[in-house]
Protein backbone atom coordinates (compact mmCIF):
# COMPACT_ATOMS: atom_id res chain seq x y z
CA UNK A 1 0.00 0.00 0.00
CA UNK A 2 0.83 3.05 -1.03
CA UNK A 3 1.46 5.60 2.50
CA UNK A 4 2.15 8.96 3.68
CA UNK A 5 2.15 10.94 7.40
CA UNK A 6 0.46 14.36 7.20
CA UNK A 7 -1.16 17.38 9.02
CA UNK A 8 -4.47 17.73 7.85
CA UNK A 9 -5.76 21.99 7.86
CA UNK A 10 -9.57 22.79 9.22
CA UNK A 11 -12.30 23.70 7.19
CA UNK A 12 -12.69 27.18 7.23
CA UNK A 13 -8.59 27.47 6.61
CA UNK A 14 -9.94 25.00 3.06
CA UNK A 15 -12.77 27.14 2.45
CA UNK A 16 -10.00 30.57 2.50
CA UNK A 17 -7.83 28.77 -0.02
CA UNK A 18 -10.54 27.92 -1.79
CA UNK A 19 -11.66 31.15 -2.25
CA UNK A 20 -8.29 32.39 -3.43
CA UNK A 21 -7.69 29.62 -6.19
CA UNK A 22 -10.97 29.64 -7.71
CA UNK A 23 -10.18 32.63 -10.68
CA UNK A 24 -7.01 31.21 -11.30
CA UNK A 25 -8.59 27.46 -11.43
CA UNK A 26 -11.42 28.65 -13.92
CA UNK A 27 -8.83 30.18 -16.16
CA UNK A 28 -5.52 27.40 -16.12
CA UNK A 29 -7.88 24.39 -16.56
CA UNK A 30 -5.20 22.62 -18.06
CA UNK A 31 -3.56 22.41 -14.46
CA UNK A 32 -4.01 19.46 -12.36
CA UNK A 33 -5.82 21.69 -9.47
CA UNK A 34 -6.09 19.29 -6.08
CA UNK A 35 -9.46 19.61 -3.95
CA UNK A 36 -9.90 20.88 -0.41
CA UNK A 37 -10.11 17.10 0.59
CA UNK A 38 -6.73 16.70 -0.98
CA UNK A 39 -5.16 19.69 1.04
CA UNK A 40 -2.89 18.66 3.96
CA UNK A 41 1.17 18.88 4.81
CA UNK A 42 3.16 16.20 4.01
CA UNK A 43 5.99 15.20 6.64
CA UNK A 44 6.38 12.07 5.11
CA UNK A 45 6.01 10.47 1.70
CA UNK A 46 6.87 6.94 2.62
CA UNK A 47 6.10 5.31 -1.11
CA UNK A 48 4.62 1.44 -1.13
CA UNK A 49 4.67 -0.26 1.87
CA UNK A 50 4.52 -3.60 2.58
CA UNK A 51 0.96 -4.67 4.80
CA UNK A 52 3.58 -6.21 7.82
CA UNK A 53 5.39 -3.03 7.75
CA UNK A 54 2.37 -1.09 7.65
CA UNK A 55 0.61 -2.82 10.86
CA UNK A 56 4.23 -2.14 12.62
CA UNK A 57 3.94 1.87 11.42
CA UNK A 58 1.24 2.39 12.47
CA UNK A 59 2.02 0.77 16.74
CA UNK A 60 5.55 3.01 16.11
CA UNK A 61 4.10 6.20 15.13
CA UNK A 62 1.93 6.20 18.67
CA UNK A 63 5.32 6.83 20.00
CA UNK A 64 5.95 9.88 17.58
CA UNK A 65 6.10 12.84 21.21
CA UNK A 66 5.21 16.17 20.16
CA UNK A 67 3.19 19.28 21.88
CA UNK A 68 0.01 20.56 19.73
CA UNK A 69 1.11 23.88 17.96
CA UNK A 70 -0.05 26.52 15.47
CA UNK A 71 1.03 26.54 11.97
CA UNK A 72 0.72 30.14 9.68
CA UNK A 73 -0.61 29.45 6.27
CA UNK A 74 0.08 32.11 3.65
CA UNK A 75 1.69 32.85 0.48
CA UNK A 76 1.92 31.33 -2.65
CA UNK A 77 4.96 29.67 -4.69
CA UNK A 78 5.95 27.26 -6.89
CA UNK A 79 8.99 24.18 -6.91
CA UNK A 80 11.18 24.25 -8.50
CA UNK A 81 11.34 27.84 -9.55
CA UNK A 82 9.11 30.30 -11.88
CA UNK A 83 11.19 29.30 -14.70
CA UNK A 84 9.84 25.96 -14.95
CA UNK A 85 7.35 25.61 -12.24
CA UNK A 86 5.99 21.86 -11.24
CA UNK A 87 4.16 22.63 -8.15
CA UNK A 88 2.09 25.58 -7.52
CA UNK A 89 1.90 25.87 -3.63
CA UNK A 90 0.18 27.76 -0.40
CA UNK A 91 3.69 28.75 1.94
CA UNK A 92 3.14 27.61 5.84
CA UNK A 93 5.97 28.96 7.84
CA UNK A 94 8.17 26.68 9.98
CA UNK A 95 7.80 26.39 13.82
CA UNK A 96 10.33 25.15 16.52
CA UNK A 97 7.25 22.18 17.46
CA UNK A 98 6.65 21.64 13.85
CA UNK A 99 10.00 20.83 13.49
CA UNK A 100 10.23 19.01 17.00
CA UNK A 101 7.22 16.96 15.32
CA UNK A 102 9.30 16.56 12.26
CA UNK A 103 12.35 15.25 13.85
CA UNK A 104 10.67 13.14 16.44
CA UNK A 105 8.57 11.09 13.85
CA UNK A 106 11.94 10.88 11.31
CA UNK A 107 14.08 9.63 14.15
CA UNK A 108 11.48 6.81 14.35
CA UNK A 109 11.01 5.97 10.53
CA UNK A 110 14.45 5.40 10.48
CA UNK A 111 14.34 2.96 12.54
CA UNK A 112 12.27 1.28 10.18
CA UNK A 113 14.07 1.76 7.38
CA UNK A 114 13.47 4.96 5.86
CA UNK A 115 14.73 7.91 4.83
CA UNK A 116 14.10 11.37 4.64
CA UNK A 117 13.50 13.25 1.16
CA UNK A 118 16.98 14.54 -0.04
CA UNK A 119 15.59 17.92 -0.86
CA UNK A 120 14.77 18.34 2.85
CA UNK A 121 12.08 19.83 4.01
CA UNK A 122 10.24 22.34 2.79
CA UNK A 123 6.07 22.89 3.98
CA UNK A 124 3.50 23.69 1.87
CA UNK A 125 0.09 22.59 0.82
CA UNK A 126 -0.22 21.77 -2.60
CA UNK A 127 -2.52 23.48 -4.56
CA UNK A 128 -1.90 22.27 -8.66
CA UNK A 129 0.55 20.20 -10.36
CA UNK A 130 1.81 21.28 -13.68
CA UNK A 131 2.73 19.77 -16.59
CA UNK A 132 2.89 21.78 -19.30
CA UNK A 133 5.30 24.72 -19.83
CA UNK A 134 3.34 28.17 -18.44
CA UNK A 135 3.30 31.24 -21.02
CA UNK A 136 4.17 34.05 -19.11
CA UNK A 137 1.13 35.56 -18.86
CA UNK A 138 -0.23 31.94 -17.30
CA UNK A 139 3.07 32.63 -14.71
CA UNK A 140 1.62 36.00 -14.01
CA UNK A 141 -1.87 35.01 -13.17
CA UNK A 142 -0.46 32.49 -10.81
CA UNK A 143 2.25 35.25 -8.84
CA UNK A 144 -1.07 37.24 -8.50
CA UNK A 145 -2.86 34.53 -6.56
CA UNK A 146 -3.49 36.34 -2.68
CA UNK A 147 -3.93 33.78 -0.29
CA UNK A 148 -4.47 35.87 3.24
CA UNK A 149 -2.39 34.34 6.38
CA UNK A 150 -3.99 32.65 8.54
CA UNK A 151 -3.26 30.41 11.91
CA UNK A 152 -4.35 26.73 12.25
CA UNK A 153 -4.03 24.79 15.42
CA UNK A 154 -2.76 21.43 15.07
CA UNK A 155 -3.38 18.47 17.55
CA UNK A 156 -2.59 15.51 15.55
CA UNK A 157 -1.30 13.99 12.87
CA UNK A 158 -1.82 11.29 10.47
CA UNK A 159 -1.42 8.30 8.57
CA UNK A 160 -2.82 7.63 5.17
CA UNK A 161 -3.11 5.55 2.10
CA UNK A 162 -3.01 7.21 -1.22
CA UNK A 163 -4.79 5.23 -4.08
CA UNK A 164 -3.65 6.25 -7.65
CA UNK A 165 -6.96 6.97 -9.80
CA UNK A 166 -7.43 8.70 -13.37
CA UNK A 167 -9.24 11.45 -11.96
CA UNK A 168 -6.15 11.94 -9.53
CA UNK A 169 -5.49 10.24 -5.63
CA UNK A 170 -7.63 9.26 -3.23
CA UNK A 171 -6.78 9.29 0.45
CA UNK A 172 -8.04 7.23 2.75
CA UNK A 173 -7.18 8.20 6.73
CA UNK A 174 -5.94 5.00 8.12
CA UNK A 175 -4.92 6.27 11.76
CA UNK A 176 -4.74 9.30 13.92
CA UNK A 177 -2.21 10.36 16.72
CA UNK A 178 -2.89 13.12 19.13
CA UNK A 179 -0.23 15.50 19.82
CA UNK A 180 -0.26 15.42 23.36
CA UNK A 181 0.13 18.66 26.16
CA UNK A 182 2.68 17.15 28.43
CA UNK A 183 5.97 15.21 26.83
CA UNK A 184 4.90 11.71 28.84
CA UNK A 185 0.90 12.26 27.94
Amino acid sequence: MRLFIAIDIDESTKKTLAEAVRSPQQKLKDLSWTTPEQWHLTLAFLGEVETSLALSLQKRLAEVKAFPFVLKIGGTGVFPHWASPRVFWAGVSESEDMQNLYAHLWDILKTEGFSPDERGFHPHLTLARIKKVLSLEEKKLLQTVSIPAKEVHIDAFHLYQSELHPRGARYTKLMTYPLKETPNG
